[in-house]
């Protein structure tokens, strides 16, 4: 039907514009690259062609397109672009913390080669960790911590 109308149109004289084309669609064909090509814009080619799907072109149909013979500006080109005035200064950003888990205090330092630590000195570090691993992990990760530690001695 729609065919039949434009080609009515056509044969009528009532045509939208007097240098009236008949495109056939063909394989890579879009609505865009048709408007640049024939001098027209989009909108007056779906005003002439209604009830086209611009997505879903059909290769072979024919679409109605008035050429224009005003320019339309290449592809790429832009209009000047007017800046926008600041709207007030940024006040600067202050560094954010690192997220994470909070380093471990300082150990008293390893005593020099040659002397072994005492097993109060071994025992008082195990509980300086154990500590500090109940302080940031909580009861229940501690007793299995001192599971694992366990398991890994009995093991050996």
């Amino acid at each position: 039907m729609f065919l039949r109308d434009q080609n009515r149109t056509m044969q009528d004289g009532n045509a939208p514009c007097p240098n009236q084309i008949l495109h056939t669609i063909r394989a890579g064909d879009t609505v865009y690259n048709l408007a640049v090509r024939h001098r027209t814009t989009v909108e007056r080619i779906l005003e002439l062609n209604p009830g086209i799907d611009v997505y879903n072109l059909r290769i072979g149909s024919t679409l109605v397109i008035c050429p224009g013979v005003t320019p339309i500006p290449p592809i790429g080109t832009v209009p000047p672009v007017t800046p926008v005035p600041p709207i007030g200064t940024i006040p600067p950003v202050t560094p954010v913390p690192p997220i994470g888990i909070v380093p471990p205090p300082p150990v008293t330092p390893v005593p020099p080669i040659g002397t072994l630590p005492t097993v109060d000195a071994i025992m008082q570090l195990i509980l300086h960790i154990l500590r500090w691993i109940r302080q940031h992990f909580g009861e229940d990760d501690m007793r299995r911590m001192m599971e694992e530690m366990n398991n890994e001695i009995w093991k050996r």
